[in-house]
């Protein structure tokens, strides 16, 4: 596999990387707080938006291509707060396969957090 130039000078959007920890409630389901894990420098690349209709509601879903340094406790299902903005963390690779950079996948949570 060819490995692929990454510009570390692009890594200028600061992200906080946040985990789900979930814990009972009184109703039988599960309350989920936020703790942050890590705080990083990224490059953010908007990939797409579209359009969705969920009920009477329509939404926008927005993604994105997130590029950052190697770490290994990244994984779906956690989230990247930029800005008071969420994006839940879809999917996560190895760019090239050097172990130098992580491109994540991610879909822009509607609100402010």
């Amino acid at each position: 596999m060819a490995v692929e130039f990454m510009d570390a000078g692009k890594l200028r959007t600061r992200l906080v990387l946040e985990a789900p920890v979930r814990t009972p409630d009184e109703a039988g389901g599960q309350d989920v707080q936020w703790h942050a894990v890590g705080e990083f420098f990224a490059h953010v690349e908007p990939v797409g938006a579209r359009q969705t209709t969920e009920g009477e509601a329509e939404r926008q879903e927005i993604t994105h291509r997130v590029t950052l340094r190697h770490r290994n406790d990244v994984s779906p299902a956690m989230r990247l707060l930029r800005n008071g903005h969420a994006m839940r963390v879809e999917t996560v690779r190895d760019l090239d396969g050097s172990g130098r950079y992580l491109v994540c996948g991610c879909k822009e949570l509607e609100g402010w957090i």
